[in-house]
């Protein structure tokens, strides 16, 4: 199967999409903040199959979770804009390999790709592009002990090593 990239970009949830008519948050409130419809979108690229159903896939939630974390904290925008990160969400409904033993799923969030671009023009303006890079619980282990060093780390590994910037469940950890 080819690889294949998902965007959160406007504001009815389509598969790894928002569509910009009347943007409103999850609660149908009209959205202030434009820079979550019109200035970032998040993406996660697999080769993983997607299921009978891509809107209940875990690939999905996993964007869902992330997007909407974005949306509410304006203190990861304004992170995202100059650099990576790293989350939790929950690990409900995720695959059993890539829940913590809290119940998380860990997520690097800004990887930069050799096949997917930095940002790209809208007509509301350039949109920055954060790439998704879903973590192992060895991996979110050596993050949560190592810190900054352990995410820059992290990110080089995961450009180097065969899976990139692909996310994938069955994998095997790159630490």
């Amino acid at each position: 199967m080819p690889p294949r990239y998902f965007e959160l970009l406007d504001d009815v949830n389509k598969l790894g999409r928002w569509e910009l008519s009347d943007p409103t948050d999850q609660h149908g409130r009209e959205v202030d903040n434009p820079w979550m419809f019109r200035k970032g979108a998040s993406a996660l690229e697999t080769d993983e199959p997607l299921g009978s159903s891509v809107q209940h896939s875990w690939q999905q939630r996993l964007l869902e979770r992330v997007g909407d974390e974005v949306a509410e904290h304006e203190w990861i925008r304004e992170r995202l804009k100059v650099g990576m990160m790293s989350q939790e969400v929950s690990g409900k409904d995720m695959p059993a390999e890539l829940v913590t033993e809290q119940g998380r799923v860990g997520v690097l969030l800004g990887i930069e790709t050799g096949t997917l671009p930095r940002s790209f023009d809208m007509p509301a303006g350039a949109v920055r592009l954060v790439t998704l890079q879903v973590l192992l619980p060895v991996e979110l282990g050596y993050l949560l002990k190592s810190g900054k060093q352990g995410l820059e780390e992290l990110a080089q590994r995961f450009k180097a090593g065969a899976a990139g910037h692909m996310v994938r469940a069955q994998r095997q950890p790159v630490v």
